[in-house]
C-alpha cells in the first residue's frame, strides 16, 4: 500500500465522524434560498451571468488548442450543460419575479405545487426542472476527471 492509500484511510474514520454528527444536526431549510430585497436577486443573477462567462472562457481555450486526448470531449459537454443550466436558471428566477403569489399551491407554509393558467406559468414550471440538466453536467464532469485520473 503506498502513502496516499495510508494517507486517505487514516483520514476516513474521522471524517466520516464529523460528516454524521453534522447530519445528526442539521436544521431542515425546505430547499430555499431567499435573497431579500430586490439587489439580492440581481446580484444572484449576476452570479448566473457570471458563470457563463467563466464556463465559456475555456470553452473557448479548448477550441484554440483541440485537445485529442481523453476526457476533453466529456469536460466540454460539462461546460456546455452548466452554461445551459446557468441560462435555465437566469429565466427560472427571472420568471419566478412574474408569478403572482396565488399561483402557487400551499400547504400552511410549504409551497406544494403551482396552478399553471397560462405558457408564461408552464415555462415557469419547466424551468424549475433545472436539476435535470445540471444532474447530467456533473457526470459529465466525473467522467472526464476519471479518464484523465486512469492516465496520470
Amino acid at each position: 500500500m503506498n502513502r496516499r492509500q495510508n494517507k486517505i484511510r487514516a483520514l476516513a474514520a474521522p471524517s466520516i465522524a464529523i460528516f454524521l454528527t453534522l447530519c445528526g444536526h442539521a436544521a431542515p431549510v425546505w430547499a430555499a434560498q431567499e435573497h431579500g430585497g430586490v439587489e439580492g436577486m440581481v446580484i444572484h443573477q449576476l452570479g448566473h451571468v457570471l458563470f457563463v462567462i467563466g464556463m465559456l472562457y475555456p470553452l473557448y481555450r479548448i477550441n484554440l488548442q483541440k485537445p485529442q486526448e481523453p476526457g476533453w470531449g466529456c469536460f466540454k459537454g460539462f461546460l456546455w450543460t452548466i452554461c445551459l443550466w446557468n441560462v435555465i436558471a437566469f429565466f427560472s428566477h427571472w420568471l419566478g419575479e412574474k408569478i403572482s403569489p396565488e399561483q402557487y399551491l400551499t400547504e400552511g407554509v410549504v409551497i406544494t405545487g403551482l396552478r399553471i393558467d397560462s405558457v408564461t406559468d408552464a415555462i415557469f414550471y419547466l424551468t424549475k426542472l433545472e436539476h435535470l440538466v445540471l444532474a447530467p453536467s456533473l457526470l459529465f464532469l466525473l467522467l472526464a476527471l476519471r479518464l484523465w485520473n486512469r492516465r496520470a
